[in-house]
């Protein structure tokens, strides 16, 4: 009986970890996005990507920025709609400021993108229903 106990849940903790990588979405399709952010023609070296849906339904999807580029995969992607896009870039003043919570210094960082295209973003785009290339050159 216990043998038989020990083997039923066994078999369920098999079955379990045989379905995928969880749950099947259900919600709106998401795409994948990728492309280049470039800042006065440079490639942003370090940085963030976001869209932010207008519709509050839809999903929004980001990124890091590295080297310039950026992707989202179609998992974690934007639907098909309206989008605010946000670009942020920072870098080093050459000044040193103590972490509030730690105490240790870091490098002081600004942010070199200016807030029309990040926090008071004047920047759209439309995600049309297939996998996209999205690319901003910011000047």
């Amino acid at each position: 009986m216990v043998r038989s106990l020990l083997l039923t849940m066994f078999g369920m903790v098999v079955l379990a970890g045989c379905g995928g990588n969880g749950p099947a979405y259900t919600g709106p399709t998401r795409y994948s996005v990728s492309g280049k952010v470039t800042w006065q023609g440079e490639p942003i070296a370090h940085g963030r990507f976001a869209l932010i849906p207008e519709d509050e339904k839809l999903n929004p999807a980001g990124a890091d920025i590295v080297d310039g580029m950026y992707s989202i995969p179609d998992v974690k992607g934007p639907n098909k709609g309206a989008y605010l896009v946000q670009v942020f870039a920072f870098k080093p003043t050459g000044k040193k400021v103590k972490d509030a919570d730690s105490g240790a210094e870091t490098d002081e960082l600004e942010q070199i993108i200016p807030a029309k295209y990040n926090g008071a973003t004047e920047l759209t785009t439309s995600i049309s229903g297939a996998d996209s290339a999205l690319n901003f050159d910011l000047q």
